[in-house]
């Protein structure tokens, strides 16, 4: 395997993680990588610690550039991408020494054009929390956007960027999502890209640890959260339809993305957050998907979900 592997690190104001993400790529077992570190304006010690690993390792290529949020990063990551394969890793994340050896070898042996790989979530001490360890083998690519589409997060990682590896050429004339996009561009992204892409490759192996740190969207809810979500829902529909979708598996959508709204309706709520709450409640009324049959389909599955809904939304 004598491939070039590009890897994007996005960077924002992670001084605290910068190193040991940086080290766990320095290490991989493939050596044939090229590191792009793009700083997206950090305030705080970012650029100093990666100018300094540029000067250390002739492999890590930094880019300053000023704030523009994730998706311009990747946007231009995937722009100045040499390799003729490509992973995104973030940058308070770390990983296994063989994660890109581990990839790439399934790539190269499935013909495939995404490799998906298990990962772990952890704290921010390395406790582990969580495992997911995929285990499709090898599927086309309307059966991967199926399971991304229906099937249990917990099955399937393929939400996320940074546990994959995507053939580069996937990202030509790509329309990444435009605006302000915080909430579920990992997402998008990926849906984008399976379209695109002929096989995928899945190996239960976990090369990535994922740190959850403080500062979710649990706690910082905005109106551009919602609006990012009810974006990646048309697209959804729009992908479901595309690939000719069961009745079945489109239900089975419908709920996941009615369940979603309850939460996220219900973490408004909780943080009496006017603005998000009216945000919703317009969004809710100009979209055609909370018909009574499909909230009535939710409720038989989950009634204390659907009566929370109800009360939350006629009281707010």
């Amino acid at each position: 395997m004598d491939k070039l592997v590009s890897i994007i690190v996005p960077v924002y104001n992670v001084e605290k993680f910068l190193d040991k993400c940086i080290e766990s790529i320095i290490k991989q077992t493939y050596k044939n990588i090229e590191i792009l570190c793009i700083n997206d304006g950090s305030t705080d010690g970012c650029s100093d610690i990666l100018d300094k690993w540029g000067d250390k390792d002739e492999r890590v290529k930094v880019i300053h550039k000023e704030n523009g949020g994730l998706i311009s990063v990747r946007r231009l990551g995937a722009k100045t991408a040499n390799g003729e394969y490509l992973a995104f890793i973030d940058s308070d994340d770390y990983v296994k020494e063989d994660m890109i050896e581990l990839l790439l070898k399934s790539a190269l042996e499935a013909k495939s054009d995404i490799a998906v790989a298990g990962f772990e979530t952890v704290d921010e001490n390395g406790k582990p929390l969580q495992t997911i360890a995929p285990k499709y083998g090898v599927v086309d690519s309307k059966e991967a956007l199926r399971a991304l589409l229906c099937d249990d997060f917990l099955e399937t990682g393929l939400y996320p960027v940074w546990n994959k590896l995507y053939k580069t050429s996937l990202f030509d004339a790509l329309s990444f999502p435009s605006g302000i996009f915080n909430l579920g561009e990992d997402q998008y992204l990926n849906l984008l890209l399976l379209k695109k892409a002929d096989k995928v490759s899945f190996l239960p192996n976990l090369v990535y640890s994922y740190v959850q740190r403080e500062g979710s969207i649990m706690h910082t809810m905005k109106a551009s959260y919602i609006d990012s979500f009810f974006r990646l829902w048309e697209l959804k529909k729009k992908i479901a339809w595309d690939i000719s979708l069961d009745q079945k598996n489109r239900q089975k959508l419908i709920n996941r993305h009615i369940g979603g709204v309850f939460d996220l309706f219900g973490f408004a709520y909780a943080q009496k957050n006017i603005e998000c709450i009216s945000f919703f409640k317009e969004a809710i009324k100009k979209s055609g998907d909370f018909t009574v049959k499909n909230i009535l389909m939710l409720t038989l599955f989950n009634k204390i979900r659907a009566v929370k809904f109800a009360f939350r939304f006629f009281a707010s």
